[in-house]
């Protein structure tokens, strides 16, 4: 079964017969899809194609929220992404933890039209400089060998690297003229850090929240891995910043929790039945003991 979204993804579930071996399967499926990446676009290739085993029943949903309203939902999202759903991903029994609506931190540019145009550029063209000028490079040395016998000093250069905030954004050189002068990002445009896609929101009770799926992994227990889910979230909630909490606004196991309980009444009932049957019959606790 396969789906495509009107933003250029693509997903496709593959669904095996019972009693095979998951872990086979997603070899199989892996190897099929290598198969395919010579084919694929380059930039399919640079976001990359994900292969994973999960159960097609989603076990719980667990948010986070901040009652107060403290944080907004993008520190939600990026608080579950960076501190919470590695953790829950490690435990024995989950196929896979996938956040709602996820608001990755982004720089945003918002260029301006009419400066582009007054100044004879095109977005192009600060898309050029930006990934021009934010780089992660290895400069080298100075002084490393071969060098003359007269060389006394040995210097390692190190850049900056990546730019991270917004003042940085602003200052990348778009354009440099003739006079000397240079058109920055920030003439032509606005730079904020924000979402990397806006498309979805989660909300519960009316406020913001970052919701986290859990999905079981074929053949585990459906009870132990939502009590390995609840304890490690115990564990991170010590380390919650103020006015942050967890939730699980949805879980399957208490439809089973509930159904065990009930099985165990059950027995106890008809334990005490037949006793008291069997007691009536031979008229001797003695008998009915033995």
């Amino acid at each position: 079964k396969s789906s495509s979204g009107n933003d250029g993804s693509y997903s496709l579930t593959v669904t095996f017969a019972l009693g095979t071996d998951p872990d086979i399967n997603t070899v199989n499926v892996q190897n099929r899809a290598n198969l395919a990446m010579a084919q694929l676009p380059d930039e399919v290739k640079r976001q990359g194609l994900t292969v994973q085993k999960q159960s097609s029943a989603m076990l719980q949903v667990v948010a986070l929220r901040s009652p107060k309203q403290s944080y907004d939902a993008l520190f939600l999202s990026n608080y579950a992404t960076i501190n919470v759903i590695d953790t829950l991903s490690r435990i024995n029994g989950v196929g896979q933890v996938s956040l709602f609506g996820a608001l990755n931190y982004s720089m945003r540019i918002w260029l301006s039209s009419d400066r582009l145009t007054a100044l004879g550029l095109t977005p192009s063209d600060v898309i050029s400089a930006i990934q021009g000028q934010n780089v992660q490079a290895a400069v080298g040395r100075i002084g490393a060998q071969p060098m003359t016998a007269d060389q006394q000093f040995q210097i390692t250069l190190q850049t900056k690297g990546r730019l991270s905030d917004v003042a940085e954004f602003e200052q990348i050189v778009v354009r440099a003229n003739p006079d000397g002068s240079t058109v920055l990002v920030k003439d032509i445009g606005r730079v904020e850090l924000g979402s990397q896609q806006s498309d979805s929101l989660s909300r519960l009770d009316g406020g913001d929240t970052a919701a986290m799926a859990i999905y079981l992994a074929p053949g585990a227990n459906a009870v132990a891995v939502a009590n390995g889910v609840q304890a490690a979230m115990e564990r991170l909630a010590e380390r919650f910043p103020d006015d942050l909490e967890y939730a699980v606004v949805y879980d399957t196991t208490d439809f089973v929790k509930a159904s065990l309980e009930k099985v165990i009444h059950t027995l106890f009932e008809a334990f005490v039945l037949v006793i008291l049957v069997v007691f009536l019959f031979l008229g001797s606790w003695r008998a009915t003991l033995i």
